[in-house]
């Protein structure tokens, strides 16, 4: 049983400092010593297209050493990954804004600003071990305002959500077939200094394209409590106060490992305006979860559905836990 106090925080209109959360987007490669071996930094972005029961997400990453990135995508129950790693002479980094690129002449990937409310994601050449293959061209642009957690203090796990909600269109190929991409997703950045088991983590994005709402819940799972946790929670008409927040016990097991994640999380919060308390339902869906092995941990990514005052919102969900 997971619980904890979560206060939940709405951006706060950022058109005056968005180059400034630009900047933050960056590479924080130089912020660290060259011979730091737990400094790590990724770059995430998702999508969900409800007609074509199309979900994915990639991750551009960074450490001391190389440079890598992933690929994953469920089409209907067809599940593909595909991941590449780079030497640092074959990939670069912008310290200026989010700029990564990465090209050793058979695969390349590019995932950069074009203005504070435009992002492109691309990667050609990638195939998976049993012989599956993405590649991707996708255009990312922001609905409503970048969220900055830390504004409300400061995690070991630096944090910036850049696109809460984002509109993607474009198209990716996956095993030979091709999909034009209309849907929603999301981008945030992570980075700092860090061993993974000493610091799992939580986290929650999903968006209603119909109401014009994103919800993205984080924190830290420390001694089976949720620690540092923060809520954004965007919607045209609508302002809430997170109260309380309960995970439901365990209801699936992995027998891969014998490790349990969470299939359902319940959270009351209470609408500021009216005081009226509304639960939030998070339900994950245990057909379409990628186990991600990390050194010292697991990480699970799954589609999840969630349910809050008559908002239905579809997107992504992590859930991490030591190996032991």
């Amino acid at each position: 049983m997971l619980a904890a106090a979560i206060v939940i925080l709405l951006a706060i209109p950022l058109s005056a400092a968005n180059n400034d959360l630009l900047k933050k987007d960056a590479s924080h490669w130089n912020d660290y010593s060259a011979n730091d071996s737990q400094y790590k930094e990724w770059w995430y972005f998702n999508l969900y297209d409800n007609e074509k029961d199309l979900q994915m997400f990639f991750t551009y990453n960074q450490n001391k050493f190389s440079r890598s990135v992933t690929a994953n995508a469920f089409v209907g129950n067809e599940q593909v990954s595909v991941a590449e790693k780079y030497s640092l002479l074959e990939s670069s980094a912008s310290t200026e804004m989010c700029d990564i690129t990465m090209d050793n002449r058979k695969t390349f990937a590019h995932a950069w600003a074009v203005s504070p409310t435009e992002y492109r994601i691309l990667g050609f050449g990638y195939h998976s071990e049993n012989g599956g293959y993405i590649w991707w061209g996708l255009n990312y642009e922001l609905i409503g305002e970048p969220w900055d957690p830390e504004v409300y203090g400061t995690d070991p796990i630096h944090w910036l959500v850049y696109m809460p909600n984002a509109k993607v269109s474009g198209i990716v190929g996956i095993n030979g077939k091709t999909y034009k991409v209309e849907g929603k997703g999301y981008h945030d950045h992570n980075w700092g200094s860090w061993k993974f088991e000493q610091y799992p983590w939580v986290w929650m994005q999903a968006n209603d394209p119909k109401e014009e709402a994103s919800m993205t819940l984080g924190g830290l799972l420390i001694d089976n409590k949720i620690v540092g946790g923060k809520t954004h929670f965007a919607h045209k008409d609508r302002q809430y106060d997170l109260i309380q927040s309960e995970q439901i016990a365990y209801t699936y097991s992995d027998n891969r490992n014998s490790n349990k994640y969470p299939t359902q999380m319940s959270i009351t919060i209470m609408d500021r305006r009216t005081k009226t308390p509304y639960g939030i339902s998070i339900k994950t869906d245990a057909k379409k979860t990628m186990e991600i092995p990390l050194p010292g941990i697991r990480v699970y990514e799954q589609v999840c559905d969630v349910q809050v005052g008559g908002i239905n919102g579809k997107g992504w969900c992590e859930y991490t836990t030591p190996v032991r």
